[in-house]
């Protein structure tokens, strides 16, 4: 391993022998009035089947520069928002600087009412979906979240995005991976370009993500120095705030950012939850209720530098800081019914810290227009400190029993990637990439009860390395595309609790993840995709961990470090049609899937714990479609997805299934009642489903928001309501060996709220957060 490592960074880190051919055409976008036109969008497609083989965009001064790797007749596309499309066969036998394109501006007159004609926002091709954010109405929205709502197949949720049917995606800013939603929240829609949905990702992407968001932004700005002030306010059952400074300053080839940001949360849940076990021909019933009010301080500093040593080399850093300061106090009762049925009233009160800096850098070299390579090196450091106090009363026995939890971890995590891209052959896309990781953690718990003799102390250690090498290639055949890719990964993990290994010896584990996607090309607005890949969901950090953590006086949490990972073999075949309909539909086979059920703790004391296990083999069945118009100032995407699972496990001593299929339905739009104020509404429903060994109740998420823009553009104001229902939250009921357990939510969702933005000269975000950490941070943060 260590040798093919040692040979694939040394191909990666030095130019091919044998300079590569190439042909460039480069020109001028202007509009009637001979004024540039930026941000352009500029393609060369092959004849007849104008399948883009190559594509850009044009500067400040509307000029473009694309290259192609042979010889030949192309047609040359120019498409611009408001403006007629330019469509143009040219003959490329050499570098060539064409003349400057004019667009004209398209109008539709209806009954004496002229309109400026818009093009259409959401493209598909090869199985992706783009939506163009760059000077459209999307880009006046109050917030990047706000913009993502509206893709077809994406929801959000508070701060929680997720792909229907795909889970959550991993999010790549400008070929960076990013480690924290809140960094894209942050990210003005104006400075978007495009965003990307790949619901079928190639092997160059992490085996543990079944979806890709790929967001774009545009080039930096002129030099200046530039300052936002944002303050957001929001009514849940609590009062919540934050406010942010982000100052920005470009001189020349350099460019910083400085970001601060203040948080106060509160929230107010209510939970009911239950559990049935069924041991020794009789029945144990144990409800609990719980009233829970959360308060959280947060303080989160974000340093960043870039410096453009010319156009083929760039080289970014990026610091980020974040404080964490949570108070829990929770109160409630539990009935338990056994032997000698009991009923206590339960008071618990926690402080807990978290302390998360983060260092990363990325270098980009162009080494010429068909070669490439980027390098990205990240640190991540993260502490988390924490009391409870356990308080249990029976009010009618005069009978007390106190506890104290203590504990704390921390992980330390990095990761270096490096990716090569190149042409082979004039005709070969071909990409290579190096990827190796690590985490160490060391976890400490300490439970005492005073009133009993129960207590136990729990120290951990985790050392886990990851690397991985992965390909891709592919090839555009006439109006056939075809993209084969290849990844391997190798995974190492030492795992000890109370100084014992939890292995026998170090676990290795290693796979190897193959992808095939092939596009045809029906007609210039009809393509039909087939797609496979294979991927993996390693166990979180918290389910591997077999440190204890209390849930009440019956029922405890405890990882399982024997936990296997998820693999999955997945196949899609899909469709897009010219009047903006897309439809897939897919299969996939899922070994170790990962459950949680509840098992014997200390069974004298009726007392258990809830665990995760595995359960081995299951498959299921996927249809998708989505819809995206425009209907005058109105933009509309709707989205429709069933899921069948099909699975058994084992309850009350016999093999049982859920396979209730789930029916899913959203819709996301967009008014526009004129350039400065917009109306967005989106709702996603879902059915009641069954996933594993849990029965999901039936949702409904509803959001509205008006959007405002005042003061020449100074001012935006969004007054908004998110979960006005209060019914996103799904009830549950699970089931597995002896034990049925379920509960009942009544989360503090629903909050009705403003944001207003104050920029002073003509804010603009410049830089966009980096980290290749990904991964590791979704295992740590369940």
């Amino acid at each position: 391993m260590r040798t093919i490592l040692l040979l694939l960074i040394s191909f990666l880190t030095i130019q091919t022998s044998k300079a590569q051919e190439s042909y460039t055409i480069s020109g001028r976008i202007l509009n009637e009035k001979n004024e540039s036109i930026e941000y352009a969008t500029i393609s060369l497609a092959t004849i007849p089947s104008s399948s883009v083989l190559e594509g850009g965009i044009t500067d400040k001064n509307g000029r473009y520069k694309v290259s192609v790797s042979k010889k030949g007749t192309y047609l040359l596309k120019v498409e611009y928002l408001g403006y007629l499309d330019y469509d143009k066969e040219i003959n490329i036998e050499a570098d060539n600087v064409l003349d400057n394109i004019l667009l004209q501006e398209e109008v539709v007159v209806l009954d004496e009412l002229v309109i400026t004609a818009r093009r259409k926002l959401i493209n598909n091709n090869k199985g992706r979906i783009s939506m163009n954010v760059a000077d459209s109405e999307l880009s006046r929205l109050a917030s990047t979240l706000d913009v993502i709502s509206l893709m077809p197949s994406l929801t959000v949720s508070g701060s929680d995005l997720s792909v229907v049917g795909r889970g959550k995606p991993l999010i790549i800013l400008n070929g960076r991976e990013v480690k924290n939603i809140e960094e894209i929240a942050n990210l003005s829609p104006d400075r978007i370009k495009k965003i990307t949905l790949d619901r079928n990702p190639s092997s160059q992407y992490d085996a543990s993500y079944n979806s890709v968001l790929l967001i774009e932004t545009k080039d930096q700005l002129k030099d200046q120095l530039s300052l936002q002030l944002i303050h957001r306010s929001g009514v849940k059952r609590q009062y919540n705030h934050n406010e942010t400074i982000n100052v920005n300053h470009k001189l020349g080839k350099f460019s910083n950012f400085i970001s601060y940001k203040f948080g106060d949360g509160k929230s107010h849940d209510k939970v009911e939850n239950f559990q049935n076990i069924n041991i020794n021909n009789s029945k144990i019933s144990n409800s609990y209720y719980s009233d829970a009010i959360d308060k959280k301080k947060e303080h989160s500093l974000n340093l960043s530098s870039s410096i453009v040593f010319n156009d083929k080399n760039q080289l970014n850093f990026q610091y980020n800081m974040n404080i964490e300061d949570k108070k829990l106090n929770v109160s409630g009762f539990e009935n338990r019914s056994e032997s000698n049925p009991s009923y206590l009233d339960i008071f618990r009160s926690s402080i807990n810290s978290k302390n998360y800096p983060a260092l990363s850098m990325n270098h980009s070299w162009k080494i010429d227009s068909l070669n490439q390579i980027k390098v990205y090196a990240d640190y991540i450091h993260q502490s988390n400190n924490g009391t409870e106090n356990i308080l249990s009363q029976n009010p009618t026995e005069q009978f007390y029993n106190k506890g104290f939890l203590k504990g704390n971890s921390t992980f330390n995590t990095y990761a270096v990637r490096t990716e090569y891209s190149t042409k082979l052959f004039n005709n070969y896309d071909m990409m290579l990439g190096i990827r190796y990781s690590g985490i160490r953690n060391h976890a400490l718990s300490d439970f005492n009860n005073s009133d009993t003799d129960l207590s136990f102390i729990t120290n951990s250690k985790l050392n886990e390395q990851t690397s991985a090498v992965y390909g891709t290639f592919s090839r555009q055949l006439d109006n056939i595309f075809i993209e084969v890719g290849l990844r391997g990964e190798w995974n190492i993990g030492k795992y000890y609790n109370n100084d014992r290994s939890v292995f026998d010896q170090p676990r290795k584990l290693s796979n190897i993840f193959p992808s095939l996607s092939v596009s045809y090309d029906v007609s210039k607005s009809t393509q039909l995709n087939f797609n496979y890949n294979s991927k993996i969901s390693r166990p979180n950090f918290e389910d591997l961990d077999p440190i204890v953590n209390y849930l009440s006086s019956s029922l405890y949490e405890q990882g399982n470090p024997i936990l296997k990972p998820t693999i999955s073999h997945n196949f899609s075949l899909g469709a897009t049609l010219d009047n903006g309909l897309v439809v897939n539909g897919g299969f996939s086979y899922r070994n170790n899937l990962i459950a949680y059920t509840i098992v014997p703790f200390d069974e004298e004391k009726n007392i258990w714990v809830n665990t995760p296990i595995n359960i081995p083999n299951s498959y299921s069945v996927n249809f998708n479609a989505t819809y995206s118009k425009m209907f005058g100032k109105l933009i509309s995407n709707l989205t429709a997805d069933v899921s069948a699972p099909f699975l058994k496990y084992e309850f009350l001593g016999s093999q049982t299934s859920n396979n209730k299929t789930q029916y899913q339905l959203i819709s996301a739009n967009i008014y526009r009642l004129n350039p400065n104020v917009f109306f967005v509404g989106n709702i996603a429903m879902s059915s009641k489903y069954g996933y594993v060994n849990t029965l999901f109740d039936p949702t409904y998420r509803l959001t509205l928001a008006v959007n405002v823009t005042l003061l020449d553009g100074k001012l935006d104001l969004a007054l908004f309501g998110n979960d006005i229902l209060r019914k996103g939250n799904p009830n549950t009921i699970s089931r597995y060996g002896l034990v049925e357990y379920g509960q009942k939510l009544n989360l503090d969702t629903r909050m009705i709220g403003l944001t207003a933005k104050f920029n002073i000269n003509k804010f603009k975000t410049l830089f966009k957060p980096s980290d290749s950490n990904q991964l590791e941070l979704d295992r740590i943060a369940k």
